[in-house]
Order: structure tokens, then sequence, then C-alpha cells
């Protein structure tokens, strides 16, 4: 999956004024990778974590939860936007 955000969202993110406010927003980053490499890591990094946040809630406890909802809420709408704008989250996600 990080592969995957490399190749279908990284063209359509980094650069934008969309992304760039959400990361400034959030303050934070999923991981120290993430932060290293914010131009070419952030969006693989914190994508997975919004999938998993997402369509995988049971494996998180409900601390964990609102803490990546919080820190990376602002990533996360626009990770929302996108997927519902452009189906990427067919069939996992109804817009």
């Amino acid at each position: 999956m990080h592969e995957a955000s490399h190749t279908s969202l990284d063209g359509h993110l980094y650069g934008t004024t969309q992304w760039k406010e959400a990361v400034e927003a959030d303050g934070k980053f999923s991981s120290n990778y993430a932060r290293d490499n914010p131009n070419r890591e952030d969006i693989a990094e914190t994508y997975l974590v919004w999938f998993a946040t997402k369509y995988a809630r049971e494996t998180f406890s409900e601390s964990d939860l609102k803490d990546w909802e919080c820190f990376m809420e602002n990533r996360f709408e626009v990770f929302e936007e996108i997927s519902c704008q452009q189906g990427l989250m067919s069939p996992w996600q109804e817009c």
C-alpha cells in the first residue's frame, strides 16, 4: 500500500495548496520517515494510517484512534475528499 500510494497519490497531492495547508495545520507526521522526508514519504506513510484507521478500526485502541484522528485530521480530510471525488476507494467506500 505504501508503494501504491506513491504511484497513485503523490502526483495528485504534492505541491498542491490543499496538501501544504493540511500538513501545516496538522503540525505532526505519522512517522519519523515521513518527518525526515516530507516531500517524498509523507503521503505514503500517512495514507496507510488513514486507511487502517478507517477500514480496520478494530486493530486500534480508542486512545490510539483519537490520537491519529486528532494529529492527522487535516491530511485525513484530504484523503477522504480525493477518495470520493476520484472514486479511488470503491468498493470500500460509498460517497
